[in-house]
């Protein structure tokens, strides 16, 4: 055989390989994206929206870093004119209505259809109980820290004239790298947008140069872990936002953050885990940072004399007969949105922060 007949050999021999893999490729992204449409209508209740089409209800804003477009709609996700999610409110409540104004990051805001958030289903509780006396109100927004959510009450929320805001924010401040906070969320590359390129990441197999700095130094970057140092900073930022809080004269109150690993590093919370890239998938680590960051959140309301409402121990305390409650780490199913609801309402009554006489369901 020729030399000229060699190569031509091996060109097709590529080809061939090339399509094969390719079709491989292909038949496991079907699987995959079957797979995970059915465990996301399993665990949400509605399917969630993609982030390409997340990003569309986003813009840049110069104070907040970015915010959502007024008067937008994508599969169940309503943004009012207001830029919040829900239905059309006015800015001055009518008389005798208690305004509850729930400020968070995408636990509040919420990956499912409208009615699965907490502030809807608080919404529907009260209603239940006392047509048109409490107003509950979805300040949240996906990828929020507390830096976004500072800026935010001074622009946005004491325009809404709350009469008891919940601060339930921290998430992003443990699993987004210092660097960027503040910053829009990068949209999806087409890439990135592979559930097999997200079954990699997750295996860490697209994040090697992380890998290799943590074993170089032995750690993980102390810009992206619990350190001491970020715990200060944690805490200066916790401090700063419930001072901004404080200046709307509205009742505040501190919601501890729930999570799978409250009670420790189980199957049931393994199974559904999701980590920081920092963490290098240990559990452990990343529950002792959980952890922290919750005793950061009581210790602040300590200092600044703010009630503290223990969210996450509660939730631990539950059983709820094997109903999942969180599709992830942090963020809660459609059945874990109720139950949020029900026990920040159960507690507003303890805390004498809403009238004994609507008794909590």
């Amino acid at each position: 055989m020729s030399s000229s007949s060699r190569i031509q050999e091996t060109m097709r021999s590529l080809f061939i390989a090339t399509i094969i893999a390719l079709a491989l490729l292909a038949c496991a992204e079907g699987v995959l994206r079957g797979y995970f449409a059915l465990t996301e209508r399993q665990t949400t209740g509605n399917k969630l929206p993609s982030a390409a089409l997340r990003q569309d209800y986003l813009h840049d804003d110069p104070v907040l870093g970015y915010a959502l477009n007024p008067g937008r709609y994508r599969q169940g996700i309503t943004i009012n004119s207001l830029g919040l999610r829900g239905p059309e409110l006015s800015t001055i409540p009518m008389s005798g209505t208690t305004r509850i104004v729930c400020i968070g990051d995408s636990t509040t805001f919420g990956l499912g259809g409208a009615g699965c958030t907490y502030p809807a289903q608080m919404q529907a509780i009260l209603d239940a109980q006392a047509p048109g006396k409490f107003e509950s109100i979805n300040a949240g927004v996906e990828g929020y820290s507390t830096l976004h959510v500072t800026r935010m009450i001074a622009k946005k929320i004491t325009t809404l004239s709350p009469d008891i805001i919940l601060l339930y924010v921290g998430w992003n401040d443990i699993y987004v790298p210092l660097h960027i906070a503040g910053k829009r969320p990068p949209a999806e590359t087409p890439l990135q947008r592979l559930y097999l390129a997200r079954l990699a990441r997750r295996l860490a197999l697209l994040d090697l140069p992380r890998w290799l700095a943590h074993f170089r130094t032995g750690g993980p970057d102390s810009a992206h872990s619990f350190s001491p140092g970020l715990a200060q900073e944690y805490k200066t930022r916790l401090a700063g936002l419930v001072a901004a809080a404080l200046a709307t004269t509205a009742k505040t109150v501190l919601v501890t953050l729930p999570n799978v690993f409250e009670n420790g590093v189980t199957p049931k919370a393994l199974a559904v885990a999701h980590y920081p890239y920092w963490a290098y998938g240990d559990p452990h680590k990343l529950r002792a940072s959980i952890l922290a960051f919750n005793n950061l959140i009581r210790e602040t309301g300590r200092a600044t004399q703010t009630p503290v409402l223990d969210l996450a121990q509660a939730v631990a305390a539950l059983d709820e007969g094997g109903v999942p409650l969180f599709f992830d780490t942090l963020h809660p199913t459609c059945k874990g949105q109720e139950v949020l609801a029900r026990l920040l309402l159960e507690n507003l009554v303890r805390m004498n922060l809403l009238p004994k006489r609507h008794p909590e369901q």
